[in-house]
């Protein structure tokens, strides 16, 4: 084979794996993981992966002729001695890969749990001077396996360019149709409730072992007006199960089929029934005659009970998938640079998934903000984007402009918490609703990095209960499971709850009725270094 051809056929296999990622997003997906997703790929996507694929080989190629023309003898040696850095893009693509596919939690070191980060690179030096020193004694024989070795592996390129084409041709179009949106009821309700559910929001952090310099002025104001929890367990550790649980009183966990009959299903696994016979807080507060507006994100909330609701709105969580451009050319840049990112750190500041967060959290707070501030919606239930990773808020600037931030950017999130109450009170307060409003903070569950954060970990979420008018704050010492919230919600909407020694007397009394036991104060095993689990 010449030289030349051999060459450009290598840099073509070499590109094709570093877009392994890519093609595992767009061509890998099952019929299941279309339940989060919020579009399918469409035909841009496959050819914008195409054409990025080229032009990541042409460039390649041209290197390589460049080096072989121009550089020879010890000049030579050093340049495909550089070039073995390459591999760090096809491991990179890998390991993204299968964290999206099997969780990053079976992929972290042990190290990294006992003796830290830092300590673990300084162990693992004398191992990467050997590596190195193996890499240029024997650095011919290693480009020769190297290129074998992706000769070998190009007839996936074959297959790649020949799925990228097929689903190109057979798109038709986007599979998800939900149902409309309930018509828009008349009049002012009696009686009206926004329940929050900020999402990984911690108890601890918040307000017991708070971290130094941190400060939350209106998480502060808000439990001193209201009935504040000191052990509110959340259903469950991850959002699949904690929201739908809530939302619904049962323990529950969303299943995605892929299709518009998406279903519910007891975390027993005794029963599982599509979406829309499935009662929820949202069904109980139509059936009152209320108008309600959600805003959500990570659950395709919109495609569930978009026929109980009268506004609503979500967003995906940010993956490589969903955060590379809108347009073709966006796409085909966007792609590009993914190959030196991941979903947190980025040698170009925010990476692209860190600025669709960003995205995410302005659109949601502006949807939110708008919710809070109408008077007709009898039911506002907002699941924030805050503080879950990627923590994309700068608290000494008082911007978004957070970059390369892994747990300790937990702080800062917290503080983007503080800023969403503030601004969310302001917003009802102007419109003369906050005296008029019962408002419910809480989360779906707690920081599961938090051992990893600051060696501490417990299983409580904040729940406070700012009722409408000027109640009486309190402090409810007991435990209790926060499942118990959409039947709470329930009788203030219907106005058998209405003062503090009523919600005091109605979690007395509900709060060992849950069929579920207590869980246990540990650490979860957590994933860590992107935010695809949830």
């Amino acid at each position: 084979m010449p030289l030349p051809l051999r060459d450009a056929l290598t840099c073509l296999s070499l590109a094709n794996l570093s877009f392994l990622r890519v093609w595992e997003q767009l061509l890998a997906y099952r019929q299941g993981d279309q339940f989060l997703m919020k579009r399918v790929p469409e035909p841009a996507d496959y050819l914008a992966a195409l054409t990025s694929m080229i032009l990541l080989a042409g460039l390649l190629w041209a290197v390589v002729l460049v080096c072989r023309k121009y550089f020879h003898g010890r000049s030579f040696r050093i340049i495909r001695f550089f070039s073995f850095a390459l591999v760090l893009i096809p491991l990179n693509t890998l390991r993204a890969a299968l964290a999206a596919r099997y969780s990053v939690r079976y992929l972290r070191s042990p190290l990294l749990e006992i003796i830290g980060t830092h300590a673990t690179l300084l162990l693992s030096l004398p191992l990467i001077l050997v590596i190195l020193w193996f890499g240029w004694k024997w650095q011919r024989l290693i480009a020769k396996a190297a290129v074998a070795g992706l000769l070998a592996l190009l007839p996936f390129c074959g297959l790649t360019f020949a799925e990228a084409l097929w689903a190109t041709a057979h798109y038709r179009g986007q599979p998800f149709q939900p149902h409309p949106l309930a018509p828009r009821l008349p009049g002012i309700p009696a009686a009206r409730v926004v329940w929050m559910i900020f999402d990984e929001w911690d108890y601890r952090l918040t307000f017991v072992d708070r971290p130094q310099g941190l400060s939350m002025p209106a998480a502060d104001r808000l439990r001193a007006e209201s009935i504040s929890a000191a052990q509110a367990y959340s259903p469950a550790r991850d959002t699949d199960e904690s929201l739908p649980s809530l939302i619904t009183g049962r323990f529950l966990r969303f299943i995605g089929s892929g299709r518009s009959d998406f279903s519910a299903e007891s975390v027993e696994g005794l029963d599982r029934v599509p979406w829309n016979r499935v009662p929820t807080i949202f069904s109980a507060a139509r059936g009152m005659g209320l108008n309600v507006g959600l805003v959500g994100w990570y659950l395709p909330y919109c495609r569930m009970v978009n026929e109980f609701v009268t506004d609503c709105q979500w967003w995906p969580l940010p993956n490589q998938a969903n955060s590379t451009g809108d347009t073709y050319f966006q796409k085909v840049l966007g792609q590009l640079l993914s190959l030196v990112e991941t979903n947190l750190y980025s040698p170009f500041g925010q990476s692209r998934t860190v600025r669709y967060k960003v995205a995410i959290n302005k659109e949601s707070l502006e949807r939110a903000e708008a919710a809070v501030s109408d008077p007709g919606l009898g039911l506002v239930f907002l699941h924030l984007p805050v503080p879950h990773a990627p923590h994309v808020y700068n608290r000494l600037t008082g911007r978004m402009d957070a970059k390369n931030q892994s747990v300790r950017g937990y702080i800062d999130s917290l503080a983007l918490t503080d800023k969403y109450l503030e601004v969310l009170r302001h917003d009802m307060e102007a419109r003369g609703l906050w005296d008029k409003t019962a408002v419910i903070a809480s989360a779906d569950h707690p920081f599961r990095e938090s051992v990893a954060f600051d060696g501490k970990y417990d299983t409580y979420v904040p729940f406070m209960v700012k009722l409408a008018g000027h109640p009486t704050p309190a402090s409810y010492i007991y435990p209790f499971h926060t499942i118990l919230t959409s039947e709470l919600v329930t009788s203030i909407l219907n106005g058998s709850i209405s003062t503090t020694p009523d919600v005091l007397g109605w979690l007395n009394r509900h709060r060992n009725e849950s069929e579920a036991v207590l869980p246990p104060a540990t650490a979860p095993e957590t994933p860590s270094g992107g935010p695809e689990p949830k």
